[in-house]
């Protein structure tokens, strides 16, 4: 059984995989523990609904068109930046006023403990007024 996110490297160890199934649908879960890259072990699932129509022969699940989606790309070309040269690094924290390490400070930040921290930021650096709308 494949799915979009199962590691097939034998460094990684996947805990278990369980599928179950109760009638037209799948339920699929598994545990990923990679100490290296994840603080935490990952657990994700994913359900799966037979679809009752048929489908003609030599067709997927539907027909699909290849499109440009990035217009200043040629094809093949995947952007790729080294760390730190990401043109749009810090867009969404200055945007949304969120300090960088909520954003990027792993599973510490889904505790409660970590409110604490992110009230502390917030009074050292208020939100800024906001700027009039243009007419």
């Amino acid at each position: 059984m494949g799915s979009r996110w199962y590691v097939k490297h034998p460094t990684v160890p996947l805990k278990s995989i369980v599928a179950v199934l109760n009638g037209d649908m799948m339920s699929h879960i598994g545990v990923l523990v990679d100490p290296v890259y994840l603080a935490e072990p990952l657990v994700k699932s994913e359900e799966f609904i037979r679809s009752p129509r048929d489908l003609p022969a030599q067709v997927w699940l539907w027909v699909c068109e290849a499109v440009q989606e990035i217009a200043t790309q040629t094809e093949g070309d995947v952007p790729a930046y080294l760390p730190g040269e990401h043109p749009f690094k810090g867009e969404f924290e200055t945007k949304h006023h969120v300090p960088e390490f909520a954003i990027r400070g792993g599973p510490e930040t889904m505790y409660p403990e970590f409110q604490a921290r992110l009230r502390e930021w917030l009074a050292k650096n208020p939100r800024p007024a906001p700027t009039p709308a243009k007419k």
